[in-house]
């Protein structure tokens, strides 16, 4: 490590040369218990990895948990087993994300589910603007209103895991063009990431058949290089493809993917509207011709 430059208690820059993420995570904690400092890192050559989660509420068996972690050029994917059982909890679910997360110094999660209700005048009847500017089958209304009624219980549970990890420290995403400085929560949406990527979208999990898996993981990898030990499953896909967003947004290309929505807002009790955040063939082809060079900003 070089280049540290301590200022009135503060360090204003470290350069990494090359340290994976957890690495790094060990040294920023090291730095704030001991000298208590407010750190800011500029990571150059490292490996940058964030955590994708195509989620379920009916068995934490049907949760994709994917780790995209990019060195150089070569990104690897990496399923993560929930050894987990019984009914889906939010909050247990969150727990398992969060620690996951910071095994491997992760800042970045995306998560496929709404995050939160309707603005009451968003100018829109029944769904956030997100929703409507993706065509997004589930319609989520003003608090506790889903349509079709159907999706409420995967909505309501989404929701809450949302929640639950703002209570262990992550953030939703509140601007177009974030200067990151806490751990960030991300909503995807893996149908439209495969649209954005003008590739055609997996089927509904029910009607998904091995060649479907095979044919869409060969159309993703023409677009940007892949590594992955085995055939993914049909969760471990949608994370795929959606996490390739949260990886451009932590190697510095935010501005390259596309963000549908507004801000999250705080009314009345409940969270509501927030962004969906899409990976585009720009932003997959920026991560595909050039080493990472992160401008995420950690504040301890």
């Amino acid at each position: 490590m070089s280049g540290r430059d301590i200022d009135k208690g503060r360090v204003n820059a470290v350069y990494c040369s090359r340290f994976c993420s957890s690495q790094i995570a060990e040294v920023l904690h090291t730095l704030r218990e001991e000298l208590g400092v407010d750190l800011i890192v500029r990571q150059r050559g490292i490996v940058v990895a964030i955590l994708s989660v195509d989620l379920a509420y009916k068995t934490y068996s049907d949760v994709g948990l994917v780790v995209l972690d990019k060195d150089g050029r070569n990104i690897r994917c990496t399923a993560i087993k929930i050894q987990l059982k019984g009914d889906p909890l939010p909050r247990r679910l969150a727990e398992v994300i969060d620690d996951q997360s910071h095994k491997r110094g992760i800042e970045i999660v995306l998560l496929d589910g709404p995050q939160g209700w309707k603005a009451e005048n968003n100018g829109l009847l029944h769904s956030r603007v997100c929703e409507r500017e993706l065509n997004t089958p589930a319609k989520t209304g003003l608090p506790e209103t889903v349509k079709p009624a159907n999706y409420r219980p995967f909505v309501m549970f989404s929701i809450a895991v949302f929640e639950s990890l703002a209570t262990l420290g992550w953030d939703r995403l509140s601007t177009i063009h974030p200067v990151r400085r806490n751990k960030t929560v991300i909503e995807s949406f893996p149908l439209s990431a495969w649209r954005s990527l003008a590739l055609s979208p997996l089927p509904a999990k029910s009607k998904t058949k091995p060649a479907d898996i095979t044919s869409r993981l060969a159309s993703l990898e023409e677009v940007v290089p892949l590594s992955i030990s085995g055939t993914p499953t049909h969760d471990e896909l949608q994370a795929i493809v959606s996490g390739l967003a949260g990886l451009a947004f932590e190697c510095g290309e935010s501005q390259n993917c596309a963000l549908a929505g507004i801000p999250p807002s705080f009314e009345d009790g409940h969270w509501r509207e927030g962004f969906i955040v899409n990976p585009t063939r720009l932003s997959c082809g920026t991560l595909s011709n050039s080493a990472p060079e992160p401008s995420a900003r950690t504040t301890m």
